[in-house]
């Protein structure tokens, strides 16, 4: 911020998720991230996997399929190159709706990763369904692991 310095996102999540501005964020975010990524490449550096969160409005909107191809088709840009991160919450709220695209998206090479695992009330069963490839433990229930051994 040309201000205030370095925001975290803790910041400003909440005020552009307000404002309807997650997708439009979401998608330079992607943009920007495969312009990186071609001048990392420029630099013969070790291919790297990055991990970008997906705003829930992002992924359930009609288009967004469509809109990750044009971008990665633009820059020239491998899916193979993207993990994308969902919360748990958002995927169990809009399962039939996401299913397709997380796997149209698979056969593009993006990964899935499912965030903050243990908040909501997915089950194994419903998660085999869909492409994900890393569970990542909820905060919660790590520090339960440090300060509770029986946890562990």
């Amino acid at each position: 911020h040309p201000e205030r310095g370095l925001l975290l996102p803790d910041e400003f999540i909440l005020p552009a998720k307000q404002l309807g501005l997650l997708s439009p964020m979401g998608y330079w975010a992607m943009n920007r991230l495969c312009q990186d990524i071609n001048a990392m490449d420029q630099l013969n550096l070790a291919p790297l996997r990055i991990s970008l969160n997906v705003a829930h409005e992002q992924f359930v909107a009609p288009n967004f399929v469509t809109k990750i191809e044009s971008i990665l088709a633009t820059n020239k840009v491998s899916g193979s190159r993207f993990e994308f991160e969902l919360a748990e919450t958002d995927v169990i709220e809009s399962l039939s709706v996401i299913a397709t695209d997380m796997q149209q998206l698979e056969q593009r090479g993006i990964r899935f990763s499912l965030d903050d695992f243990g908040t909501g009330f997915s089950s194994l069963p419903q998660l085999q369904r869909l492409p994900i490839t890393t569970l990542k433990l909820d905060k919660s229930h790590v520090q339960k692991v440090v300060n509770d051994q029986d946890s562990a």
